[in-house]
């Protein structure tokens, strides 16, 4: 058997919950389909009916977990989001920073060539002094 799984939001017709025809996500895909039906999808409020019917948790301690479940789902979300946001950041900050080492060792070029021609406009305007001092 192959195991349930909770998912965003169906993908295969009818995709629909099973129960009340809820579209609305997340679902548990059952991985079974009725011939004259298509996929069986279950809703999070179908399922937390059920499990309540079933006796798995009373009535209040099941809202309870089920606003956790959904916390828990909203978290996930919220944190995936951060972590490509991060990574994105990540990305543009080594850009930068190469960026950065590219434009120093330009610089440290750019004060050597600034060097020397100070040096050879120095050694031209002494000749040139003394040239005009003889």
């Amino acid at each position: 058997m192959i195991e349930f799984i909770l998912i965003d939001h169906p993908v295969q017709f009818p995709q629909a919950c099973i129960g009340c025809m809820s579209q609305k996500g997340p679902m548990i895909d059952t991985h079974r389909q009725l011939r004259s039906y298509g996929q069986i999808y279950i809703c999070h409020v179908c399922a937390k009916t059920t499990a309540r019917l079933l006796g798995f948790a009373p009535g209040e301690r099941l809202d309870v977990l089920s606003q956790a479940s959904e916390r828990l789902v909203e978290l996930d979300r919220e944190i995936a989001s951060l972590t490509e946001q991060l990574s994105d950041t990540t990305t543009a900050f080594e850009a930068e920073r190469v960026q950065t080492r590219v434009l120093r060792d330009k610089m440290k070029d750019l004060n050597g060539h600034i060097a020397r021609l100070e040096t050879e406009i120095r050694s031209a305007a002494e000749h040139t002094l003394a040239a005009v001092s003889s």
